[in-house]
């Protein structure tokens, strides 16, 4: 469950907005996490709010098993619309990330299994249109190669995976 002080800090008045929590007893004891919603942004705020949870999953800073916080919690904390919550779960529960139980949002975790086989196509479209961008800007091959390799070990912390 989202133990978290229920204090939303407002960095940059009026334009982010960060929700802090942490882990549920026996899952990393102590260790928080942050949801950052950045208002000033031109991505919507539900796929803010999902992407983020996406990360934290990746990052193991939320494990299968933890109970995200209720739509009504989640909109308190971040002074968002609880409908925009309820959409970015919905998200979150048909990717496989989470599931519904008792009417909570509970975390399944890493989608880990070995697939390299069968890349999900819609995953890999997403990807193309981030590649193709970033060679529209005049990046070179080597420069998004480096990109990558340097998001995947911040995420995965470097040798932990």
């Amino acid at each position: 469950m989202f133990n978290g002080t229920g204090n939303v800090d407002a960095k940059v008045p009026g334009s982010t907005r960060t929700a802090e929590g942490s882990r549920i007893a026996g899952h990393k004891t102590g260790k928080s996490f942050l949801i950052t919603i950045d208002f000033s942004s031109s991505k919507p705020i539900y796929r803010q709010l999902v992407d983020r949870i996406i990360a934290l999953i990746a990052s193991e800073d939320l494990i299968p098993g933890d109970t995200l916080p209720s739509s009504r919690k989640m909109s308190s904390l971040l002074g968002i619309n609880y409908h925009t919550v309820n959409k970015a779960y919905d998200i979150l529960i048909d990717a496989g990330f989470a599931e519904m139980n008792h009417k909570r949002v509970k975390v399944i975790g890493k989608i880990r299994k070995k697939n390299d086989e069968k890349i999900d196509p819609d995953w890999l479209e997403r990807d193309r249109l981030i590649i193709a961008e970033a060679i529209s800007r005049g990046y070179s091959k080597q420069k998004i190669m480096d990109s990558v390799e340097s998001i995947i070990d911040s995420i995965l912390g470097g040798d932990k995976h």
